[in-house]
């Protein structure tokens, strides 16, 4: 009986060697753990590692595709290409011709032009686009734009603020001849005419003496426009009686004096005539 006793229970040797495989095994299940936790994180170190670079690639191509272009011609009329300011790039829900924004808009003097007049100029240049022959622009130049637009009540509306008449010149891309367009703030074309060069314009106040044919100075009825071409001077003013707008030369102190005609040229000395002195 004791016998049998003594051949089931294990000696104090054969347990302690049944507690070492024990912890043998759980080690062993510890460390396999650890390479599977550590193979799992490099896995994902690794596909985020190329999400990241595939998002940036995709972003830099994107930007890249997208970067906003300008047009300069040169003296052979061909394209270069170039970059604006990210204030100068235009908000499509603005703007109603986004696509022609930065082909007629060259440079950054207009930027600050209300909306209404940019889309009204847009629209214009857009609807007369005929191609390369008859592609126009307004100024590349920027001491230059400043003095191809103005605002009045040329059409004798008494409009205020955005509101007002505008008018521009239109320049083609023979980088000869131009043209004047004077719309309202709607973008409603009141009147346009071609010239064979490229002048410069300002607006005066109605009541400004200026000539209407004669060799008379007198008081103008609406606000109008004065041109100024390398040699002449033309105002361009509304005619209440014809409905229409017109032209009218204006006299210089040379024609004046060719005409002998000295009480006119003092009275155009002295006059207060349209102030022009930032032409000359």
């Amino acid at each position: 009986m004791n016998n049998n006793s003594s051949t089931n229970e294990n000696t104090p040797s054969q347990n302690q060697d049944n507690i070492t495989d024990t912890d043998n095994d759980a080690t062993l299940h510890n460390i396999e753990s650890s390479k599977k936790k550590k193979k799992k994180n490099i896995i994902i170190g690794i596909i985020s590692f190329l999400v990241i670079i595939g998002a940036g690639t995709y972003f830099y191509l994107d930007y890249k595709s997208n970067e906003t272009k300008v047009y300069v011609a040169d003296d052979n009329e061909e394209e270069k290409v170039g970059t604006i300011p990210d204030e100068y790039i235009y908000k499509e829900h603005e703007i109603e011709y986004p696509g022609a924004y930065n082909r007629f808009f060259v440079i950054a003097e207009y930027k600050n032009l209300p909306l209404n007049y940019q889309n009204g100029i847009l629209k214009f240049l857009s609807e007369n686009d005929k191609g390369d022959e008859g592609f126009s622009f307004v100024s590349k130049i920027p001491s230059r734009a400043k003095n191809i637009y103005c605002f009045g009540n040329f059409s004798g509306e008494n409009n205020v603020g955005n509101n007002k008449d505008i008018a521009f010149i239109a320049e083609y891309n023979n980088y000869k001849t131009s043209r004047l367009v004077i719309m309202n703030a709607n973008g409603d074309l009141l009147f346009t005419k071609e010239y064979s060069s490229l002048p410069i314009i300002n607006s005066f106040k109605k009541g400004s003496k200026i000539y209407t044919g004669e060799r008379k100075l007198v008081k103008s009825d609406y606000d109008g426009i004065i041109l100024k071409e390398p040699d002449t001077k033309y105002v361009i003013i509304y005619d209440g009686k014809s409905k229409q707008f017109v032209e009218h030369y204006q006299y210089t102190e040379n024609d004046l004096r060719e005409y002998n005609h000295y009480s006119e040229e003092e009275e155009c000395t002295d006059c207060d005539s349209v102030d022009t002195t930032e032409y000359n």
